[in-house]
């Protein structure tokens, strides 16, 4: 025969009471239903649990033994099953989100904001990287997700997207291009150019731009760091191509972001996860909130230079 659980539980209530009528309250079963709940118990055990007198019980030394070990098991077991139901209801939990740079100040970081305010008791883990760093720390199981560019099909992550980030030139004030706009792609040759190292995500997609349109750039800098480029643009050492939203992030006020006439120079944005992925109940929550949380950020006025996000 098997011990169960409500077998267990009726021991311990008639240990504690004494009294079959009152372990019959407490365990919501008949009185002979309990009797026979422990007489099953013992022939399984096979060593008696309590000496029976007519209107009490008390434990036998076997029962006593049984008694002081199940008592401390069966309450670790509720505190158990009660940890593992706040976790269900929101009360606690742990999400880890990453994104790229670039998009975490200036859209993730408001989005965290508003869930820890909603649920104090959830730990959000928040990591900026690069986004093949990003692609690994999700295979890895080391987060959850990330928002951010497409990731690379070898990768295998499952991907929705949420927006689009078109390409373009940013220049100094007072530049040709700021002046007059480009009106063709390869007006882009004619300036020096200033690009992301390669080996990051915006310089892949800058070099199938170029093969695309078969251009011959002017490339006198390659850097690592959005904000050097900035710099380096500001001071008229050339011009560069980045994600439009990546302009308000170099804090460089004497630059502009002139549009580049290709729709399909474009980074798509959105969540990356792993195919197998199953999310707990706070990273559910977390994800719940976060796409139309960023696509309603992605629409507000003050966020001209924000990605365009997907219907």
């Amino acid at each position: 025969m098997t011990v169960t659980l409500s077998r267990l539980r009726s021991f311990i209530a008639l240990a504690e009471t004494r009294s079959f009528e009152k372990t019959a309250d407490l365990v919501g079963r008949s009185q002979p239903a309990v009797t026979e709940q422990i007489r099953t118990l013992e022939e399984t055990l096979g060593v008696a649990l309590f000496h029976r007198q007519t209107r009490t019980v008390s434990l036998t030394p076997e029962g006593e033994l049984l008694f002081d070990r199940l008592k401390v098991i069966l309450q670790d077991l509720d505190d158990l099953m009660d940890d593992v139901a706040k976790v269900a209801s929101l009360e606690v939990g742990q999400v880890r989100v990453g994104a790229t740079p670039t998009l975490a100040g200036q859209i993730l970081a408001e989005i965290i904001g508003s869930f820890r305010k909603k649920h104090p008791g959830i730990r959000v883990e928040f990591i900026d990287e690069p986004a093949a760093r990003l692609e690994q720390l999700v295979q890895d199981q080391a987060i959850d997700f990330y928002f951010g560019p497409k990731p690379s099909l070898r990768s295998g992550l499952r991907f929705q997207v949420i927006a689009t980030d078109p390409f373009v030139a940013i220049v100094p004030k007072g530049h040709p291009l700021a002046r007059a706009g480009c009106s063709k792609v390869k007006q882009l040759t004619e300036y020096p150019m200033l690009l992301m190292s390669k080996g990051t995500n915006v310089r892949e997609q800058v070099d199938q731009f170029i093969q695309r349109h078969r251009l011959k750039l002017q490339l006198v800098e390659e850097v690592t760091n959005h904000f050097t480029l900035g710099g380096l643009v500001q001071a008229g050492c050339g011009i560069t191509l980045l994600p439009r939203s990546a302009h308000p992030v170099m804090a460089h006020p004497a630059t502009v972001a002139v549009a580049i006439p290709d729709d399909a120079f474009v980074r798509v944005l959105g969540i990356a996860t792993r195919a197998d992925y199953h999310a707990s109940p706070a990273a559910s929550a977390f994800l719940t909130e976060m796409v139309p949380g960023i696509k309603h950020l992605l629409n507000r006025p003050d966020r001209a230079d924000a990605p365009v996000p997907v219907k």
